[in-house]
């Protein structure tokens, strides 16, 4: 059996014209990954020996780290207890040992860190960034904003349009600046995917400025122009509530009108129930 879901924003009538269902051809996936982990993440090393090497000489060669990014989501405030107490947990070890990149789960928001208007606190943001820097990981930044409205301070929320849009740029400049040079990515704003829908509108609605999200961009653009930008959403590997094909629409409508981003964020969120290795691949292609 097939399910069929429609959403319009107004009632309306329309004819169901035309319906294509289109198989996804089942392959190896396994065996598909691990010939691009062979193509793109490793390479060939010589190692020439020298000084009269008997033929029964064995050499251990141990890898200690490489350079394609492998990341991993963390809470800043473990690795900053890790600095202030200048002892490695067992959750620091894990992640300098198996990651090269890492990104906070929530303390590099804007209602973490501006609770109150005026109040900025970069605790312990700043020692989850000395930790990474001592252990040579890389950081994103996520995110600069957040299209839910329950997802912002709370100080926003009865601005009027102009004092909105201050504030707005005002968060920019400050975590960008912040953050520079330490992390080389940003999510700029984020979950714009409005589905359900009038949930993730929020810098649209208080501004009251429909090419708000293009200026944002322009102006982290301008801020911060070495840094890489992304679009990111949830909903997008799983296709949940046609997320994939909204996603899609957005992205060419962005880069229609200028939105100068650099790169697409997929978010997982996934339970056990919702894995599809052979969808995932043939999403992301």
């Amino acid at each position: 059996s097939a399910k069929l879901y429609f959403e319009i924003e107004n009632l309306a009538d329309f004819w169901l014209d035309k319906v294509v269902f289109q198989p996804i051809e089942e392959g190896n996936w396994k065996n598909e990954a691990n010939e691009r982990i062979d193509q793109l993440r490793k390479r060939n090393v010589r190692i020439v020996l020298k000084g009269g090497a008997e033929d029964d000489l064995s050499v251990d060669v141990e890898q200690i780290s490489h350079a394609f990014p492998f990341g991993t989501m963390v809470q800043g405030d473990q690795l900053n207890d890790c600095i202030v107490s200048g002892e490695e947990s067992p959750y620091c070890r894990f992640t300098m040992e198996n990651f090269n990149w890492i990104v906070d789960a929530y303390r590099m928001k804007w209602k973490y860190m501006e609770p109150e208007q005026g109040t900025l606190r970069t605790d312990p943001q700043d020692g989850m960034i000395q930790w990474a820097q001592r252990h040579g990981i890389k950081l994103r930044g996520h995110a600069l904003l957040w299209e839910k409205k329950d997802r912002n301070p709370k100080w926003l929320f009865n601005k009027s349009a102009e004092d909105f849009t201050d504030a707005v740029y005002k968060r920019l400049k400050f975590a960008t600046k912040w953050a520079a040079p330490y992390a080389l990515h940003w999510d700029v704003d984020n979950e714009m995917v409005d589905q359900p829908a009038g949930e993730h509108t929020f810098y649209l609605d208080h501004s009251q400025d429909p090419d708000f999200r293009i200026k944002v961009f322009k102006r982290v653009k301008e801020l911060i122009p070495n840094t890489t930008l992304f679009l990111n959403d949830y909903g997008i590997l799983d296709n949940r509530y046609n997320r994939f094909n909204m996603y899609l629409d957005q992205i060419r409508d962005l880069q229609e009108r200028g939105a100068p981003f650099d790169a697409i964020g997929l978010q997982s969120h996934l339970g056990a129930s919702r894995v599809d290795p052979e969808y995932f691949k043939y999403v992301v292609e």
